[in-house]
Formats: C-alpha cells, structure tokens, sequence
C-alpha cells in the first residue's frame, strides 16, 4: 500500500492526510501508520493486512468504548 493509496483510504473517510507518514510493518494483523493531517494533527491509522479483520476491529471497538472514560487523548 502506497502512501497515495492510504491518502486515498483516509480520504473516503473524511480525513484528509499529507505525504508525511512512516510506517511500522511489525504486526502481523495490521500495518501501523503515523500519520499527519492538513490541518497538522497527528494521527495512528492501523490498516488490515488481509480480510476477515471486523470481527477482531468490532471487539477492540467495544473495549475501547469500555475504557474510554479512563483513558486521555494528547
């Protein structure tokens, strides 16, 4: 995946990123990019590496809707 296609990705949801990017390719389940919007907003964007990813994205939803209230976002 190039970094005009994570744009492209991003952009489909509302979010609109420059070319500074880097990447993490450790994990096995998804690719880890820190990423930086046009209004210089840093984001984490954690893209799946291969189908059949929701149900595991559904349940790290919920548990982050669990904790959220105890977590704090810089």
């Amino acid at each position: 995946m190039t970094i005009q296609d994570i744009q492209s990705l991003a952009e489909a949801h509302g979010l609109l990123l420059t070319d500074k990017m880097n990447f993490n390719e450790m994990g096995i389940d998804f690719k880890v990019v820190f990423a930086l919007d046009t209004k210089g907003q840093q984001w984490l964007l954690r893209i799946p590496r291969r189908d059949g990813m929701r149900e595991q994205i559904k349940k790290e939803k919920r548990i982050l809707e669990l904790v959220k209230k105890h977590l704090s976002v810089e």
